[in-house]
């Protein structure tokens, strides 16, 4: 008992003198806190998960209810903008209940603290229990979110534990892992895994706590984030759209706009999150990424309701017009579904751009497979009412195949690099003929200049975040 009693103390003397040195200045606690970088007050969003009595969110993961940090950290933040947005007082009885409850669920390790997860989650090989960079960088913004309401130093005090596992690696039982080199802190404990979107999420966090406290620590742990990222970016370009991760044991990289339940919803976010980063940082590498990706985004940019880059796509001959028509080349979604299909040839297929554009250098197709591709076609431009051939397959200067398939879909994605640099306001592309009987394309992409309309969406992004710019 003695024993015991003694340890109580010391752990109440060691707790106390943390909180003794720190700067009570740090945090201004006159003013709300803005919420955390990529969230909003819609929690509506929200309402078919499952909670329990004290409002915790749990994740319904193979039958069965388990509480993932992930999950949890984040949906506290968005209940944090929506008391910044309403200031209810109980919007707010209801983040300091999640808030209390995220720092309990802190497991410390001597100097740092994690929130951890037991599930193990495919493809990553992961041991149990391990710790997330994303979870971590959430769990960032919620300690020093109710540290702001609260004047509680217990909350302080995990987030800086919370911030010191950036500093110690997977094997350790912390966040950081080294990648050719480069600091990388890993979304999943995986040291192959790289997740992109995890990683801005957690170097979201470091901002936001530096930016909340003047941490000297969270901001030299920003700043190793961003510059690694800007040298590893490039391994994310898959051509026609981004990796999600980089997990060499799975047999398949997985693609951004190939995850989730809605298409190119992670290309978008990754878009949107290196939008924010050029914004933090001045960086040129994350705006000039930001928009190759936006060049290869499909169907409407969602989360802004920006229109679609094609105005509108005719056919001179459809195989099906009713279930499988040109509307389905102008959705995101190029993995499965519905497709369009032609077996005469010649067929001429005319995007219209809505608009003069320049510097339309690349086409790409997504087929069902290899005999659905075309075998040979032509590229007409429309400029001053008059149609122009710009190229024919002969003149392409390069072409890339991706094989991408699932347990039940299979899709051929062929870029073709034009040769020269073009205006248009309608694009053509003539099939002459196919590999196998019949063409058969789940989507379409062009490049062409949109710098007008990226411009466009930095303003967006720009205006819905809540953090100030450097």
């Amino acid at each position: 008992m003695k024993n015991i009693a003694l340890y109580i103390y010391i752990s109440i003397f060691i707790t106390s003198c943390t909180a003794i040195h720190l700067n009570d200045n740090l945090v201004n606690k006159n003013d709300v806190l803005k919420p955390f970088p990529f969230t909003n007050d819609n929690i509506d969003k929200y309402d078919n998960l499952i909670f329990d009595s004290n409002k915790i969110p749990l994740l319904n993961f193979k039958d069965s209810l388990i509480y993932y940090p992930v999950q949890y950290n984040q949906v506290a933040l968005h209940y944090y903008a929506r008391y910044f947005s309403t200031k209810s007082d109980l919007d707010k009885k209801v983040f300091l209940k999640q808030a209390e409850f995220i720092r309990n669920e802190m497991v410390i390790h001597s100097d740092f603290g994690v929130w951890e997860c037991n599930t193990l989650i495919s493809p990553y090989k992961l041991k149990t229990p391990w710790p997330s960079s994303m979870a971590q960088g959430f769990g960032l913004g919620v300690m020093i979110q109710a540290y702001n309401l609260t004047n509680d130093y217990r909350y302080l005090d995990a987030g800086r534990l919370a911030l010191n596992s950036y500093e110690v690696d997977i094997e350790n039982g912390g966040i950081r892992n080294t990648w050719d080199g480069y600091v990388h802190y890993e979304e999943y404990a995986d040291v192959n895994s790289h997740v992109l979107n995890g990683y801005i999420f957690s170097l979201g966090g470091l901002y936001y706590y530096y930016k909340n406290t003047n941490d000297e620590k969270a901001y030299k742990l920003f700043i190793e984030g961003v510059n690694s990222l800007s040298v590893k970016l490039k391994d994310y370009d898959a051509g026609f759209t981004s990796f999600y991760s980089l997990i060499p044991h799975t047999g398949q990289y997985p693609y951004d706009s190939a995850n989730g339940s809605r298409p190119d919803h992670y290309h978008e976010l990754v878009i949107n999150q290196l939008i924010s980063l050029y914004l933090w940082t001045n960086n040129i590498v994350f705006y000039e990424y930001a928009y190759k990706f936006y060049q290869q985004d499909l169907g409407l940019f969602y989360d802004y309701k920006l229109p679609n880059k094609f105005k509108e796509i005719e056919a001179s001959y459809t195989v099906v017009p009713k279930t499988h028509g040109v509307d389905n080349l102008l959705n995101p979604n190029w993995t499965y579904g519905n497709y369009w299909s032609t077996n005469k040839f010649p067929t001429e297929l005319i995007l219209d751009l809505g608009g003069l554009k320049t510097d339309v250098t690349k086409l790409v197709l997504y087929a069902l497979s290899l005999e659905t591709l075309p075998k040979d076609f032509e590229i007409y431009m429309y400029k001053d009412s008059a149609w122009t051939l710009a190229n024919n397959l002969n003149d392409i200067l390069r072409t890339h195949e991706t094989k991408f398939q699932t347990r039940h879909h299979k899709t051929i994605v062929k870029e073709y690099d034009l040769f020269g640099n073009f205006e248009a306001e309608k694009i053509k592309i003539k099939f002459l003929s196919s590999n196998g009987d019949y063409i058969a394309l789940r989507n379409i992409n062009l490049f062409f200049n949109q710098r007008q309309e990226f411009e466009a969406l930095v303003e967006l992004v720009k205006n819905h975040q809540f953090i100030y710019t450097k």
